[in-house]
C-alpha cells in the first residue's frame, strides 16, 4: 500500500463506505493506495503481480523508461537527482516536518500533513521496501531502488494504481532525494509524478504533471518506528 500524496483534484467524503466496498478476496491481491487532496482522502487500489511494474535490478541512475530525460531535467530544477551505484545506508524511519510544497506543475497550492517515510536495509541490488505515513494515512510494502554515491542518494519507485469505484487508473513515480547525516537526512526533497492515466471523471492531475515537496527546516531526523 502506497500513499499518493495530493495527487487528486477532488476529495471523497465517504471513506468508510469505500473501505466497506473493497472485497476481502481482492485485498489479498491488492495494495490499497490513499490519495490526498488538502486534508481529505481518496481510496484506490494497487494491484500486485502482473499489474505491478517491475523495475530493473541494477541501477546507477533513473532509467529513461521510468522518467524521460527531458522531464527529469525539468524536475532537476526543483530537486537534485543523485546518480551512482554506491548510495549511503539510509535504512530507518525519518520525519519530514514541515512538509512544504516547493512546486506544483499543475499550479496547485496548499498546506500538507507532515510526512514519515521508511526504507528497509537494501539487498545487493540496492533494492528495498519503502513505506510512508502521512496524517491518518499509511502506505506499506512498496518496492523501491536507492541510487547515489557518498552521502547523497535518490530513492525511486514506479507502480500502477487503480480505483474501479471512482473510474480511474494511473501509473506514477515517487522520488526522494537527500544527503545522509549521522542521525538524519539533510535537504530532503520529495516528488510525485503522474506518468499516464485513464480518468473518466477528471479526478487526477494530468500526465507529466508533478508536485515537489521539501522538509521546511532542512533536516529530517531519524525516529523510532
Amino acid at each position: 500500500m502506497k500513499i499518493i500524496t495530493y495527487l487528486c483534484n477532488f476529495y471523497s467524503p465517504n471513506i468508510n463506505a469505500v473501505y466497506q466496498l473493497v472485497n476481502r478476496d481482492m485485498l489479498r491481491k491488492t495494495k490499497v493506495k490513499l490519495a490526498f487532496c488538502a486534508a481529505f482522502l481518496l481510496i484506490g487500489c494497487m494491484r500486485e503481480g502482473e499489474d505491478t511494474i517491475i523495475l530493473p535490478t541494477m541501477n546507477r541512475e533513473i532509467p529513461e523508461h521510468v522518467i524521460s530525460r527531458t522531464l527529469l531535467d525539468t524536475i532537476r530544477i526543483y530537486m537534485p537527482i543523485n546518480v551512482g551505484s554506491n548510495p549511503p545506508s539510509v535504512a530507518g524511519t525519518y520525519s519530514v516536518s514541515p512538509f512544504d510544497l516547493v512546486y506544483a506543475s499543475d499550479g496547485y497550492e496548499g498546506e500538507f500533513h507532515d510526512l514519515e517515510w521508511h526504507v528497509d536495509t537494501p539487498d545487493s541490488w540496492n533494492r528495498t521496501r519503502y513505506s510512508e505515513h502521512q496524517g491518518t494515512a499509511e502506505g506499506r510494502s512498496q518496492e523501491a531502488y536507492i541510487i547515489g554515491n557518498g552521502e547523497s542518494f535518490t530513492i525511486f519507485t514506479i507502480d500502477n494504481s487503480v480505483d474501479t469505484l471512482s473510474g480511474w487508473q494511473c501509473r506514477l513515480v515517487t522520488l526522494i532525494s537527500g544527503t545522509k547525516r549521522e542521525s538524519s537526512v539533510a535537504d530532503l526533497r520529495y516528488a510525485i509524478l503522474m506518468l499516464d492515466k485513464r480518468d473518466e471523471h477528471n479526478m487526477l492531475i494530468e500526465p507529466d504533471s508533478y508536485r515537489i515537496f521539501a522538509d521546511g527546516d532542512g533536516n529530517s531526523p531519524k525516529v523510532a518506528k
